[in-house]
């Protein structure tokens, strides 16, 4: 800490939820000698911080509705077997048998050796986790 002293650390800390109020009042001119000698404005630094927060949040909202959509596919459901991707391209013909569509996609005829046929729904998007329990209920 070479020029940040612990009392302006403790200021800063003390006065942070005031800073943007400050910092966007005309005429209020306020950058620590620390942030000058970056060569940084205090108010640049706060949006950058703000900016860096939100993309975060988002991050982890994104991370956790992932996490939680790969343990659910991945718990104990032992009627459900997992495609991969060319497995399902193949049975629908490369996607060309068609049989409705929807909101979300496409539902597809697959046709399996042994003559086992099957629907096959594109979901494109799914905004949470009661859609999925209700796609799963349906089957």
């Amino acid at each position: 800490m070479n020029n940040i002293t612990l009392f302006s650390v403790i200021t800063i800390m003390l006065l942070f939820p005031l800073t943007p109020v400050a910092l966007f009042m005309e005429g209020v001119k306020f950058t620590p000698t620390y942030l000058q000698a970056a060569g940084l404005k205090a108010k640049d630094v706060c949006i950058k911080a703000l900016v860096a927060g939100i993309c975060f949040h988002a991050y982890q909202q994104l991370a956790m509705t992932y996490t939680s959509l790969c343990s659910f596919l991945a718990g104990p459901l032992p009627f459900v077997r997992r495609f991969s991707y060319a497995e399902i391209k193949k049975v629908t013909g490369g996607f060309s048998s068609i049989i409705a569509t929807h909101s979300n996609g496409y539902v597809y005829k697959a046709q399996f050796r042994g003559g086992l046929v099957a629907v096959v729904k594109e979901v494109r998007i799914f905004n949470t986790k009661d859609a999925i329990n209700k796609e799963v209920q349906l089957l």
